[in-house]
């Protein structure tokens, strides 16, 4: 809620104390509360469909462990989360990192899976996805560039050509969230035969995470957020 109230931190402390308890909003606070909660996770009296949440909960899930987990000889220097609504139109999560001699980025594109049919079903859609928006999604974060810190600009600014070009600072990643249950023992074995010009050491990155019940989990994530309302 801290990622969704972003610039107006006020709403941020109403939504926090009434989750804690702390406080009953008025029906002017709940109105001014409620818009933040809305686009991604619906609204007890107006609910979104289950696939909808749980895929915003894998996006938040990627972006949490993208944080926390930098791969080592990398600074992250800029990551871009989920979209404010569920359904937006552009790429799932962009993350740059600095290295000893450059900048690079990765493009990922972010899954949950809650299926009979195995996890690779939901990899290889992502695969397709990337591979086929890639290029618009990141003409659209182009656009970013100008309002960032001057060494990101450049780099911000050729997002589409490194990536057409298959330059090495330019990668992909693929990340999908699931249950225990569903859990493979092996993943993306076959994403270099889908970015086959994508074949520098780094260059393509898989994150699979397994959270107990998946959309159960992704329920519950939805009620803690439903306590602030």
């Amino acid at each position: 809620m801290r990622y969704r109230c972003a610039g107006a931190e006020h709403i941020f402390r109403l939504w926090a104390e009434s989750s804690a308890g702390r406080r009953t909003l008025e029906q002017r606070e709940r109105a001014a509360v409620a818009p933040f909660i809305r686009s991604a996770f619906g609204l007890p009296e107006s609910t979104l469909p289950p696939h909808h949440v749980q895929g915003y909960v894998a996006e938040f899930v990627w972006y949490l462990l993208a944080q926390a987990r930098v791969p080592a000889g990398r600074a992250l220097r800029y990551l871009r989360g989920p979209e404010f609504h569920v359904t937006g139109p552009g790429g799932d999560g962009l993350a740059i990192y600095d290295t000893e001699s450059r900048l690079i980025f990765r493009l990922w594109e972010v899954k949950k899976h809650h299926s009979q049919s195995p996890v690779s079903t939901t990899v290889s859609r992502a695969y397709k996805q990337l591979d086929g928006k890639a290029t618009e999604y990141l003409a659209q974060l182009t656009a970013l560039g100008p309002s960032q810190p001057s060494p990101l600009r450049p780099l911000f600014s050729r997002l589409v050509d490194m990536w057409v070009d298959a330059e090495p600072e330019a990668g992909a990643g693929v990340a999908v969230s699931t249950s225990a249950a569903t859990m493979p023992r092996r993943a993306f074995g076959t994403m270099g035969t889908h970015f086959p010009r994508l074949d520098q050491p780094g260059q393509l990155e898989g994150l699979l995470v397994a959270l107990g019940d998946y959309p159960r989990f992704a329920d519950d994530v939805k009620k803690e957020v439903w306590k602030g309302l």
